[in-house]
């Protein structure tokens, strides 16, 4: 586990020296300065996130726009006129809806933060509290279409909730060096987040030996996260976003070769790496050691 922490440490630093986030949909979220604001839009990013991150950075900003400079007050003014919006899998009456159930949440609560806050004290578990939050949420904005129910996936049905667990790593997190904003950090805990899946980190976590399951759902992210939180239990998403990257940047691709892993940052601490980078010094060899190249690997289920 040491030598994978500095590996990922290292990559940490690397990551943040980049500054990624500036094509992340977190980027819109951090336009806001009062906390207030970047709740509602830090919601609305969150679950609008997936497909190509610039056609939907795209659509976010679009969105946005119609909120005006003031997010929370505006929704609180009454729900805005939005043009045509639509997104995939989503149209622009899901979010008029969605808009009009934050308003509700907004005019009940205070803030979205003390809406949530209220299902926390009364169970003390993620899921549980997050489940009561996307029903009282979903109840808020009417009859709900198949768009808006995708929106808003209800994390006791199993799946991953990728969305809705990357809202709460922002709402949640606080490290001066990462750029996730913390408006709930004092009360929501870092120590009990999930972490959020997306394609990236499900190969990668794969392929580190975090878990043998094929499929990205919640359990995967409960195993995942406790691999992250035997190497920071503090704050167990503190590499998430660097290993999200390995996949974004190349380093860990869909299609795994030996030029990918000994090129990649943690091949010393990567099973998978290990076997790949293990063959090639066997080919110098002339003997076997390992899997030659162009063999596929199947991740070893041990931990790092």
């Amino acid at each position: 586990m040491a030598v994978l922490r500095r590996a990922l440490e290292q990559l940490r630093a690397d990551t943040h020296r980049q500054r990624i986030v500036e094509r992340d949909p977190l980027a819109c979220v951090l336009a806001y300065p009062a906390p207030e604001d970047r709740e509602v839009a830090g919601l609305i990013a969150a679950l609008l996130a997936y497909g190509r991150v610039d056609l939907l950075c795209a659509h976010l900003r679009e969105v946005l726009r119609c909120l005006g400079e003031h997010p929370a007050s505006r929704l609180r003014a009454g729900l805005p006129r939005l043009p045509e919006l639509a997104y995939r899998f989503h149209r622009t009456e899901d979010l008029r809806a969605l808009l009009s159930g934050m308003r509700t949440l907004l005019l009940r609560h205070g803030s979205l933060g003390q809406a949530f806050q209220r299902h926390w004290r009364s169970s003390r578990e993620l899921r549980a509290a997050l489940s009561a939050f996307v029903e009282e949420l979903r109840a808020a904005s009417g009859e709900a279409g198949p768009g808006l129910r995708f929106l808003l996936a209800d994390p006791l049905r199993g799946g991953a909730c990728k969305r809705w667990l990357l809202f709460l790593r922002w709402m949640a997190r606080s490290d001066p060096g990462d750029p996730d904003p913390g408006p709930w950090s004092r009360w929501l805990p870092a120590s009990e987040l999930l972490v959020p899946l997306d394609t990236h980190l499900v190969r990668v976590s794969r392929r580190l030996g975090f878990t043998a399951r094929r499929t990205a759902s919640w359990r995967m992210a409960e195993e995942v996260t406790a691999i992250l939180r035997r190497l920071c239990g503090e704050d167990p998403l503190r590499y998430d976003m660097p290993l999200c990257y390995l996949g974004i940047r190349g380093y860990c691709p869909p299609k795994l070769g030996v030029g990918a892993c000994m090129r990649c940052p943690l091949v010393r601490a990567c099973p998978t790496g290990g076997s790949w980078a293990g063959g090639r010094r066997g080919a110098k060899r002339g003997g076997h050691g390992g899997a030659g190249p162009g063999r596929r690997l199947e991740p070893r289920t041990g931990r790092a």
